[in-house]
């Protein structure tokens, strides 16, 4: 308990000095995601061997020039004739994807890092491609119409 009381100090007094670029939060939310997307891996891998290994059955490899016999064939089925088990597998396995990309996402888009520099961006395109001068605190823009 002492050694893990020791290093939670250094670690916080390291975070502390501006020396560092990660913060509390941002260690957290790494941290948070890492666990996720190792869980959220380690169940698509399961589910991939389980679908693959018990569900489709295999060829016999005898050499490779039998695994590369007509490698350019595509054989194409109507849906219909396969078992709705595949269909379903197939279809989640598609999903796989950009669901682990949404995961991925939403823990580096809605950190406060990341929002200060999407405020930074909208104020760079304001200033830059709209021309529209950035507003000083306590002073008010005046505009064309008021003038007259």
């Amino acid at each position: 308990m002492r050694h893990f009381m020791m290093r939670r100090l250094t670690f916080a007094a390291h975070l502390n000095s501006g020396n560092s670029a990660l913060t509390t939060t941002r260690y957290f939310r790494l941290m948070a995601m890492s666990a996720l997307q190792m869980f959220w891996s380690l169940s698509i891998t399961i589910y991939t061997f389980w679908f693959t290994t018990i569900t489709l059955s295999f060829r016999p490899w005898k050499n490779w020039g039998f695994v590369h016999s007509d490698f350019l064939r595509v054989d194409q089925f109507l849906s219909i004739y396969a078992p709705t088990l595949i269909l379903r597998s197939f279809n989640a396995s598609w999903w796989l994807l950009p669901i682990s990309t949404f995961i991925f996402i939403a823990f580096f888009s809605f950190g406060q890092d990341a929002i200060d520099e999407y405020k930074r961006s909208i104020r760079a395109f304001k200033t830059t491609i709209l021309r529209i001068p950035r507003a000083v605190k306590g002073m008010k823009l005046l505009s064309s119409a008021s003038s007259e």
